[in-house]
């Protein structure tokens, strides 16, 4: 698979650790992609756990899923970046062409998707990290990231699998 250059700037740019070294909030979010969503590591969790209906799932029942998926995957590595926002909005807007043919800007991008979609508040003292993987620049996260955008951040959390641990 090749990479994009919003893929590669997060691995460039972040730093390696394994999932038990990430923060939680990135942990979380890989496990929500990946195994809630029934992505690659579905088979890896405790499916009674689930659903939440509707409601978050509370640190402990985060906590045994995080678990589940560290003792399932072992020590893979993933790359963890704090990237400028700046950066990662032209670099979206570089690598998606259908949006740059609609927009002229991502300003005009940004408006437009928080006009059709619902874009919740997420909490500002635990940013989950958009994911981005090889081949796409941005396999999950969109909401996150216009989340991100309309609160003005800096920078965009994003965490990266390991080429070889991408699903």
């Amino acid at each position: 698979m090749s990479t994009t250059p919003l893929h590669q700037t997060a691995i460039e740019q972040g730093e390696a650790l394994h999932f038990s070294d990430l923060p939680f909030c990135a942990q979380q979010s890989l496990v929500q992609t990946m195994a809630v969503e029934d992505g690659a590591w579905a088979d890896d969790i405790n499916r009674e756990l689930l659903p939440f209906n509707g409601r978050p799932p509370s640190d402990d029942v985060w906590r045994t899923l995080i678990d589940q998926i560290d003792k399932a995957q072992g020590d893979f590595l993933c790359f963890y970046s704090e990237l400028p926002t700046e950066i990662v909005t032209k670099q979206l807007m570089d690598a998606h062409p259908a949006i740059r043919n609609d927009h002229n800007d991502w300003a005009s991008y940004h408006q437009h998707y928080l006009a059709t979609e619902t874009i919740p508040d997420h909490a500002r003292t635990s940013r989950w990290p958009c994911i981005a993987t090889e081949g796409s620049s941005l396999a999950d996260g969109w909401k996150r990231l216009h989340c991100y955008v309309r609160a003005n951040d800096l920078t965009i959390p994003f965490v990266v699998l390991a080429p070889a641990h991408a699903p």
